[in-house]
């Protein structure tokens, strides 16, 4: 048999397989054989028989369709796809994140690799054929963005012969107007379906701070606690009722959203994206759940990714555009959206803040290197406007904690992975804590909960048992501790963190959660404040917003939607075009990334992300621009 045939075959059996086995393996039934030998023996055969039993047929029909695959495009010379240098890294490297993901999924440890010792022949099956998987993918997708990536000329080019229906007509006459008309039509239905809002357990502890259930203070966004509420209030003292107010609130918030979404089919019209892609991104915003389900939701993820989407569209007009010389009079429009979009990603989350400063740290850093390279004329401009939008949020939040007294504290979330670090080993490693380990620990959170505490897909619990009112000095030992801990063992470090967040790299995980409706959260809250506020689902409406949501989760469940909703799948197109990129000579642009990497990183920072997808929307949010962007750079480079 031909080599690559064979080669093929083998590869196509490892990732079938691979599909099809679990990390569950009991040990074989007591044979009572005394020769350890053939007792070992017996055991390997009793567990290959667990590992494939009843998937035989299913594992040889994919793993046919594989090897043809496999054979066609990496191993025939006519039809082989080009390899990519660095594409066998980073398939290892993504192969290797999604067998220590089913580790955790299946033991919420990396143990169940070698334990029992079988598992580590399981573990090889996973990591052998996902990785070729992997690359097929890597390959495919750059022979995608090589060999698609022309748009047919429009009626408006010179020369073009093209008869536009009057639907194609207004896109081409209006691009921004019409892409906005189109997204917000197609999400008012949801809005009205799920009167007046969809509402979590955060905007009713929002609405309790407010309206004086519980202390008004910075556990949650100051500025979203007081502009809902001004909402609500005015829905209330004007009709009645904080229905309409709350409902006037989700239609403004997805307006704005819908008018950033469609400016980025502006820009990829004018990178002249092929229209496959512009396609898909309108059936992305307008037609997956991730886009229209969050339109009525009216959590602070959603201005603040909002200010996410504009300061990310504004990094890649500047980097793209190579601008490196500012004035008032010429660049008066990205000034003020620069500064709207900073409003909104720092005063809707605490941390919109941290976002803001690395972004601007690469854009500080790129333009300096330019200056010194002599590629670009000093100007105050982007540093003055940098510092006067941060300004303009700080003034905002300060009016809101003067006029309403608001209690600042130390914020917990910031520490949120370290405390579930130090969570884990106390579970873990008890025994070897020392005294002073344990003052400096319960000088931060309280030491005698933690292990009980530890939850290890979610911080909450472990950050819940912060003490507030510790000194610097002792947040200084506690890091002093952490840090020496961390050598005495560090993989257990690693796994609290890893399987917080291996949500990550996992193609095949549904990670979708919908609120459904306005009393989502309720239960926090008193029957006087809801009686008072008047927020409540309307007779007439009961039961649609539960079926909506039921319609999502069943949209969400079909093959090439819930793709199109996994996280991995973006994380796996970022990567893998940022490989593409330096191959291409564009390393320069990786910067645009920027927003999207520390939206990842603040993925393993924050509390959780299973059942929490909206700490990872913006990689959904941005990456349909930047993958318009890549192609735009590809096509003129050449």
């Amino acid at each position: 048999m031909n080599k690559k045939i064979c080669k093929s075959i083998i590869a196509a059996l490892f990732t079938a397989s691979a599909f099809f086995i679990t990390l569950d393996t009991p040990d074989p039934y007591e044979a009572h054989i005394t020769r350890s030998l053939i007792n070992a023996i017996f055991k390997f055969f009793e567990q290959v028989k667990y590992t494939f039993a009843g998937n035989g047929f299913y594992i040889l029909v994919v793993a046919s369709a594989l090897a043809f695959i496999y054979y066609r495009f990496m191993e025939d010379s006519e039809h082989t796809l080009a390899a990519v240098k660095g594409d066998r890294i980073l398939a290892g490297f993504l192969s290797i994140m999604y067998a220590g993901g089913r580790a955790f999924a299946y033991n919420d440890s990396l143990s169940s690799i070698w334990t029992p010792k079988f598992n580590l022949i399981k573990t090889a099956i996973l990591v052998i054929g996902f990785y070729f998987l992997y690359i097929l993918v890597i390959r495919g997708l750059n022979y995608i963005f090589n060999t698609y990536n022309l748009a047919k000329p429009a009626a408006t080019e010179p020369g073009a012969k093209v008869h536009f229906t009057n639907l194609k007509k207004m896109y081409h006459a209006h691009p921004w107007l019409f892409s906005f008309v189109l997204i917000y039509l197609s999400w008012i239905i949801h809005l009205i379906m799920r009167y007046p809002a969809a509402l979590s357990a955060d905007n009713w502890y929002e609405l309790n701070q407010y309206f004086g259930v519980y202390r008004y203070d910075n556990a949650q966004p100051i500025f979203h606690t007081w502009i809902t509420s001004q909402f609500v209030l005015f829905g209330r003292n004007v009709f009645g009722a904080g229905n309409v107010g709350i409902f006037i609130y989700v239609c403004i918030q997805s307006a704005i959203m819908a008018l950033v979404l469609g400016f980025t089919q502006v820009m990829l019209y004018k990178w002249k994206s092929p229209k496959w892609l512009r396609l898909l991104v309108f059936f992305l915003y307008c037609c997956t759940p991730y886009f229209m389900g969050n339109a009525a939701w009216a959590i602070k993820d959603y201005p603040h990714m909002i200010g996410y989407v504009i300061i990310a569209l504004c990094l890649i007009s500047i980097v793209v555009e190579h601008k490196t010389s500012f004035s008032v009079k010429r660049d008066w429009k990205l000034i003020l959206v620069w500064i709207i979009g900073t409003l909104m990603l720092t005063l809707f989350r605490k941390n919109g803040l941290h976002i803001y400063y690395g972004t601007c740290a690469v854009l500080v850093i790129t333009y300096i290197v330019l200056l010194v390279k002599k590629k670009a004329k000093f100007s105050p401009i982007p540093f003055v406007v940098m510092v006067v939008a941060l300004l303009l949020s700080n003034t905002a939040d300060q009016a809101v904690i003067v006029s309403h007294n608001v209690t600042i504290e130390r914020q917990k979330d910031a520490y949120s992975f370290l405390f579930q670090q130090t969570a884990r080993y106390v579970r873990d490693y008890g025994s070897e804590v020392t005294e002073e380990e344990r003052a400096a620990i319960d000088g931060i959170i309280e030491y005698d909960k933690l292990a009980k505490a530890y939850t290890p897909h979610c911080s909450d619990n472990v950050k819940s048992l912060f003490r507030s009112k510790s000194t610097d000095e002792q947040l200084s030992a506690y890091f002093k501790t952490w840090f020496k801990m961390f050598f005495k063992h560090p993989m257990c470090y690693v796994e609290a963190t890893w399987n917080q967040s291996y949500y990550i790299f996992m193609p095949d995980f549904d990670n979708i959660v919908y609120n459904q409706d306005v009393d989502a959260g309720k239960g926090i809250t008193t029957p006087e404040l809801i009686d008072y506020l008047q927020l409540y689902v309307p007779e007439s409406m009961q039961g649609l917003p539960i079926m909506i949501c039921s319609f999502y989760r069943m949209v969400n469940s079909l093959p090439i939607i819930s793709s199109l909703n996994n996280l991995a799948l973006y994380v796996i197109v970022m990567l893998s075009i940022m490989l593409f990129m330096l191959n291409n000579k564009l390393g320069r642009y990786i910067i645009t990334f920027v927003p999207v990497l520390l939206c990842i990183a603040f993925i393993f920072l924050a509390p959780m992300i299973r059942d929490q997808p909206r700490y990872s929307w913006a990689v959904f949010y941005i990456m349909p621009t930047l993958v318009g962007m890549y192609m735009h750079l590809l096509r003129t480079n050449k």
